[in-house]
């Protein structure tokens, strides 16, 4: 019942109620976003009109003859500069009232004969040192001088007007400006943005830090929405940049999310109430027979006396109470026979076995080796003691282990000993060579892991080879791993043969030869994992070639 409520009930309803809130709100996030960016677009276009009719104004300026002719006059006295001035300048101080855009237009001459007031002045070397100064060309440029923007261009349209240098600033109203920023309903900060990247104005307040940079990318809780300049020649480069708050998109979405989860929460409730109900007799019942099934488990085989109906669990109970009775009898009639049967027979075994350890007790072997060897020093049959020396100390190792790990040093001293054994039995026939780095001599390996190969190398190498039989070893330790390497110069397995006892040592088949080498790979096996190397192949007889990891900790 828990997982039916789990996975048609609560999953389905949260991952549903989900999705609908998710899509719900993207989709309100999208169109407040869409309509936040036509905001961006309509007051960018807005600002390029704007522009366009200050920089429309500068060119009639810069194809006024009149203009260019009075700047650049060589005037003999005041008066005449002063009529001139009557003359020309009121028709053209009406373009700063007509426009909204405009606060003030500046004529600059470097022409000495000039009376310089207000709306004359002198190209200084003050003035030829700021910024804006050196940006002005004979085209509009948008820049800004003080506290504004302005359109700034030189007056050279007319070339016999080469006496003095002329230019003309129009300077842009900065509250025209901010009355456009803050009369578009856009629910954040809008930033004017030059080419440099620098902010000139923008909603945030009323004095504009112009080395202010404006958000660059949508970041966590604001989105960034920029539309710059492409096409005007004065304007590109330039962007109307718009920031807004995440949360401001979704502001209105509060309604949904309250209905959403007054759905969720009446969708949780009823099948809850109703799964409830239905489950918790169906639970009572089970769990009867559940404490019935733990009592069979303890031995006690007892029937459920209560009340069985004819639905599932009913039916569930009734096949235990027929189960329960069947066991009861067969462990009378049959299990108890067969435990007593049992116990005989490993009476009997146990009888046996206890019958060969008596027969068969190491301290009588080692006493009967150890007194032969005396009696062959008696004899002086030193080559004999020795050999019976040998062979007493394989057999304690192998019967008698200490530990399941010994040095490399102890393992080498028995596979010495097992070879002079061998040396003894074929005579010339067998050489053997033992090559050692002597720094793995102290590490740790499993013991009676490198004498079944070399027994092997003896018995199928050497044994069956005509004529002079060797076996090398070689211990190393390189890096991380010690590496053991048995060779010798027999006939080696043929494939067959190999085959099957690889598949023997993979499968887990049982064969009976190779007891030993079947011992050693399982216990590698046990001990390492699958952290150790183990090879066997034929190459100018039989190598045996294992790679085991270093580790001086049992």
């Amino acid at each position: 019942m828990t997982f039916l409520y789990l996975f048609a009930v609560l999953i389905p309803t949260t991952v549903t109620n989900g999705l609908f809130y998710y899509v719900v709100t993207n989709q309100v996030r999208t169109q407040k976003l869409h309509d936040a960016s036509l905001v961006i677009e309509q007051l960018k276009k807005d600002f390029e009109q704007g522009i366009d009719q200050v920089v429309g104004i500068s060119s009639m300026l810069y194809t006024d003859s009149r203009i260019n002719e009075m700047l650049d006059r060589q005037y003999t006295s005041d008066a005449e500069y002063v009529q001139h001035y009557h003359d020309v300048f009121p028709e053209f101080n009406k373009y700063r009232y007509m426009h909204p855009f405009i606060h003030s237009i500046v004529f600059f001459t470097d022409n000495s004969t000039v009376i310089f007031s207000g709306s004359v002045q002198p190209i200084t070397p003050q003035l030829q040192q700021a910024g804006w100064y050196r940006d002005i060309r004979s085209f509009p440029v948008l820049v800004r001088t003080g506290r504004s923007l302005s359109i700034v261009r030189k007056l050279d349209y007319f070339s016999f007007y080469n006496k003095t240098n002329r230019m003309v600033r129009i300077e842009l109203e900065p509250t025209a400006i901010d009355h456009l920023l803050r009369t578009r309903s856009f629910p954040g900060e809008i930033y004017i943005v030059d080419r440099q990247g620098n902010v000139q104005y923008s909603t945030r307040r009323q004095n504009n830090n112009h080395e202010e940079k404006p958000p660059a990318r949508t970041e966590k809780g604001r989105i960034v929405i920029s539309h710059p300049y492409k096409t005007s020649h004065y304007l590109r480069g330039w962007s109307i940049v718009g920031v807004v708050s995440a949360e401001k998109l979704v502001n209105n979405t509060h309604y949904f999310m309250v209905f959403i989860f007054s759905i969720a929460f009446v969708n949780f409730v009823v099948p809850t109430i109703i799964l409830f109900l239905v489950s918790k007799p169906l639970h009572a019942r089970i769990i009867n027979i559940l404490n019935y099934m733990k009592k069979v488990e303890r031995g006690k085989f007892e029937t459920i006396h209560s009340e069985l109906y004819d639905d599932e669990i009913g039916q569930l109970a009734k096949a235990f109470n027929r189960m329960s009775l069947t066991i009861k009898r067969l462990i009378q009639d049959v299990y108890m026979a067969n435990i007593q049967k049992k116990e005989m027979e490993l009476q009997k075994k146990q009888a046996q076995l206890n019958a060969l350890q008596s027969q068969m007790n190491p301290h009588f072997l080692f006493n009967v080796l150890e007194t032969i060897r005396m009696r062959s020093l008696m004899k002086h049959e030193d080559e004999t003691a020795e050999m019976i020396e040998h062979m007493a100390r394989i057999l304690r190792k192998s019967i008698s282990w200490g530990s399941d790990w010994v040095k490399v040093r102890e393992e080498l001293d028995i596979v010495s000993r097992l070879l002079s054994i061998q040396r003894y039995r074929f005579g010339d026939k067998l050489q053997y060579k033992i090559d050692i780095d002597e720094s793995a001599l102290e590490h740790t390996i499993p013991n009676m892991i490198i004498l079944p190969f070399v027994e092997n190398a003896c018995k199928h190498g050497v044994e069956s080879k005509t004529g002079q039989g060797t076996i090398d070893i070689q211990v190393r330790a390189e890096g991380p791993r010690l590496t053991f390497t048995i060779r010798d110069n027999g006939p080696g397995m043929n494939e067959q043969q190999l085959l099957q006892l690889w598949r023997s040592l993979n499968e887990g088949e049982g064969i009976t030869e190779h007891v030993g080498v079947r011992n050693v790979y399982y216990r590698l096996k046990m001990y390492y994992g699958e952290h150790f190397t183990f090879q066997m192949y034929n190459d100018r007889g039989f190598v045996v070639f294992l790679s085991l990891p270093i580790s001086d900790e049992k």
